[in-house]
């Protein structure tokens, strides 16, 4: 849904003729809600995305999810660490969106830190039982707590 600009973001929803109220980024409250912000223009989710993909640091500008992608694609690393980096990136997506909708339908907040220790924690999980889990673990720096 992400690549197909699919997220119910606000641009999208007032797209289809639907009114509410605030306009605003719920992760970081600085900016209109797009798909594009969202993903990974917003401070807050690109924070969370270099802490736990430090190859995005490297970018002068704020990658959109098709530059991640074909990033992570162009990596002269083994296709298992690709693979578990595209993990951590729809993970990061997932989770992304779950804090957004917390935040807009239970006014809780989540710090960056906090939110990627949970990713990490559940990519870990994810990854614990795989062939290559315990180099996965290691390489991608995953952490269980």
């Amino acid at each position: 849904m992400a690549l197909k600009g699919g997220l119910k973001t606000v641009d999208n929803i007032l797209y289809r003729n639907i009114q509410i109220q605030g306009t605003s980024c719920y992760l970081c409250h600085g900016c209109s809600e797009t798909t594009s912000h969202f993903l990974f223009e917003c401070n807050y989710s690109f924070m969370v995305l270099t802490r736990l993909i430090p190859y995005f640091q490297i970018f002068y500008l704020r990658p959109t999810i098709f530059q991640a992608l074909d990033h992570i694609g162009g990596l002269s690393v083994a296709d298992n660490i690709k693979k578990g980096m595209l993990l951590i990136l729809n993970a990061i997506i997932y989770f992304l969106w779950n804090e957004c909708n917390i935040r807009c339908f239970n006014s809780n907040v989540v710090f960056v830190v906090t939110l990627t220790k949970k990713i990490s924690r559940a990519i870990y999980l994810k990854v614990y039982r795989w062939k290559n889990g315990d180099f996965l673990k290691d390489i991608l720096n995953l952490k269980h707590k």
